[in-house]
């Protein structure tokens, strides 16, 4: 198998490497640089287009040999010079000094960090030199003059090299946009990074400055770099009031009180309160009507996230809507639909929120927003999961993933993926929904989606628990109370996951004591997708206890709510349980009545996990003996399905173990 051949500049580096990379790849140093302009003359010919002259100096031409020989047996050759101007130039030269033929051997630009000096030369182009990449610049500039934002970022470096930044402004943020559209948000931030030290140097607009910074910002937000994205809007902020420039002040203000206002790592309700609050003040003085839209937006996000007042939070978006369609903003109006469906979903007025996501679904399709879109497939999919519509949950997560995928889009993955694992644990396919639960658990991790991280601790914990894995189910709860430590709205979740564990356990009494350290503070979280969970607990601490009565009564009152809010997710598990509180008040007809109703919805969502114990139970109280074996014959049938969808063994022997389980077989 012929070798890789990798060509660094200094005979040390290629030593380290070679213990580093190991047999498969030849090391060789260029000893610096191996072609040069002649001397005594200027090396550049003025008549021909200033066409430069190199040579090879005579103590670089048997390395250049040896460097052609050992090219010429490999199968592709990686150039490894420093990330500076001088490694870029060496490479150049290598790649035509040596033969290197891209059509013949691949060959391929490296970098070696950890291996690289610290500090990078400032400059080491002489004029000439200079005037050569000016030259390539303009070549390059006829050459592509129909497609130039794809040689934006070549643009950018040889009009930088020549010191003209005025050109080298230009290329940098065409190449800033241009790496945004293909997702690559990192190298996005990079170049509008170069382009606002040109800009400054220059002393630009403010407007031309207001939009390299809010690039740069948005660009380190869709890489979750939130630390770096608010810096940089504080930089903003104060480069206004030093102008002065207040339009500047306010334009660093909006985002800084979107990201305070979200459900992200730094989300900080009063900090982003006080920030909206000062950018409306701000707006109204300026009569900037889009700054005013937004800023009401994130005063609806803060009393949506916070569950504070949610009719509060319908009267700000509403408010911030009207703005958006009078003034004629049609993006800020798409975010103010999006996520004004929130509110509506909480209050339930799903067809309203429905609405509103397909309306700012049409925008963002419209504009080819990715993000934003897969951010909405994402919320409407978690919707209809909530309202227990699992397919079309599915259709939508499906291709909000898709997308996300094609992109890179991390956290979109991660919204998109966060109903999978539930609603196949609905369907009984554990294997499928511990992956995807896992899956949604490392997405959410590297992309900081934080309900996305518990929500896929809590729910494995549950499933576990569920199937007789006691030990398993207990290991997520060290996890899950490190977690809440850093984000607080989270803690109630940490005493429903221990109190869950410790019901399982069978120690009703002290689960009960825990999970009254939840008290009424869950409530305070907006995201539905917990409160069922939360709400069967509850219940069946009562039941366990033999409390019917107060079990009855929160039953009640937890079926209320979730019809108000047109929740059904465990909605089946739910009535279950009331009709077990009114077996134990001796009330069986009414049971009987309420576990009917829960089997019709839990077979319509196709919910296997739930309808088993619930046709064990309507078998306990149904008089027709045909209809009591037609009930247990089902729910063995489930049962075995469930079975054959768990491949641990150990796991599988638990399941298969427990009580109720062992109870269908008589």
């Amino acid at each position: 198998m012929q070798k890789n051949l990798v060509i660094v500049e200094s005979p040390a580096k290629a030593k380290t490497l070679g213990r580093i990379l190991g047999k498969d790849y030849i090391i060789k140093a260029s000893l610096g640089h191996i072609r040069d302009l002649p001397k005594g003359t200027l090396g550049i010919d003025i008549e021909n287009d200033f066409t430069p002259t190199y040579v090879i100096p005579a103590q670089r031409r048997k390395t250049v040999s040896q460097l052609k020989e050992s090219a010429s047996e490999t199968s592709a050759v990686y150039l490894a010079t420093d990330p500076d101007r001088e490694g870029e130039a060496i490479s150049w030269h290598l790649i035509e000094a040596a033969d290197l033929n891209k059509d013949k051997i691949p060959v391929y630009r490296v970098v070696f960090h950890e291996l690289t000096r610290e500090a990078a030369y400032q400059s080491i182009l002489k004029r000439q030199r200079r005037e050569y990449h000016r030259q390539v610049g303009e070549a390059i500039e006829l050459t592509f003059a129909g497609n130039l934002a794809e040689e934006a970022h070549r643009l950018a470096y040889h009009f930088d090299v020549a010191l003209d930044y005025q050109g080298a402004l230009k290329y940098y943020s065409i190449a800033g946009n241009q790496s945004m559209k293909l997702f690559a948000n990192l190298e996005a931030s990079q170049y509008f990074g170069q382009a606002i030290e040109l800009a400054l140097r220059l002393n630009v607009t403010s407007i031309r400055l207001k939009h390299l910074y809010l690039n740069r910002g948005r660009a380190l937000e869709l890489i979750n770099d939130f630390d770096r994205a608010l810096d940089n809007y504080e930089e903003l902020e104060e480069l206004g009031r030093t102008r002065p420039d207040r339009s500047l002040e306010l334009a660093a203000l909006i985002p800084q009180t979107t990201i305070y206002s979200m459900p992200n790592v730094k989300f900080d309700p009063q900090v982003g309160s006080q920030l909206a609050r000062r950018a409306i003040n701000l707006a109204i003085d300026l009569r900037d009507y889009e700054a005013e839209a937004k800023s009401l937006w994130s005063l609806m996000l803060i009393q949506t996230f916070t569950d504070s007042d949610l009719e509060q939070a319908i009267r700000y978006g509403e408010q911030g809507l009207r703005i958006a369609q009078e003034h004629h903003l049609p993006e800020v109006r798409a975010y103010l639909q999006h996520d004004l469906a929130r509110p509506y979903m909480r209050l339930g007025r799903l067809d309203d929120a429905w609405e509103a996501y397909e309306s700012s679904q049409t925008y963002w399709r419209d504009v080819e927003n990715m993000p934003m879109l897969a951010d909405n497939l994402a919320s409407l999919s978690e919707s209809y999961y909530n309202a227990g519509e699992f397919n079309k949950s599915l259709q939508y997560a499906g291709e909000g993933y898709r997308i996300s995928e094609e992109t890179g889009n991390v956290w979109g993955k991660a919204y998109n993926n966060f109903v999978i694992g539930p609603i196949l644990v609905e369907r009984g396919e554990v294997d499928a929904s511990i992956q995807a639960l896992e899956n949604t658990l490392v997405l959410s991790e590297q992309s900081n989606f934080a309900a996305g991280v518990v929500a896929s601790q809590m729910i494995q914990s549950w499933l576990y628990a569920m199937l007789g894995d006691l030990e398993q189910a207990r290991q997520f709860q060290p996890q899950i109370k490190e977690f809440v430590q850093r984000y607080e709205s989270f803690k109630p979740l940490y005493f429903v996951n221990r109190a869950q564990n410790e019901f399982y356990a069978g120690d009703y009494e002290r689960a009960l004591n825990t999970f009254n350290r939840v008290g009424t503070a869950y409530s305070a979280y907006s995201e539905l997708i917990f409160h069922p969970y939360i709400y069967t607990l509850h219940i069946e601490l009562q039941l366990a206890l033999r409390n019917y009565e107060l079990a009855l009564e929160i039953a009640d009152t937890y079926i209320y709510t979730m019809k108000q809010q047109q929740v059904k997710i465990l909605m089946p598990d739910i009535l279950n349980q009331k009709a077990r509180a009114l077996i134990g008040l001796g009330q069986k007809k009414q049971a009987y009545d309420v576990l009917i109703q829960a089997r019709e919805l839990a077979v319509k969502q196709n919910s296997r996990r739930s309808l088993w114990a619930l046709l064990l139970d309507l078998a306990e109280i149904e008089e027709n003996h045909e209809f009591v074996n037609e009930m247990r014959n089902e729910a063995r049938q489930i049962i075995a399905f469930i079975a054959e969808h768990i491949s641990d063994p150990g796991l599988k022997e638990k399941f298969l173990d427990l009580p109720r389980v062992k109870a269908s077989e008589r």
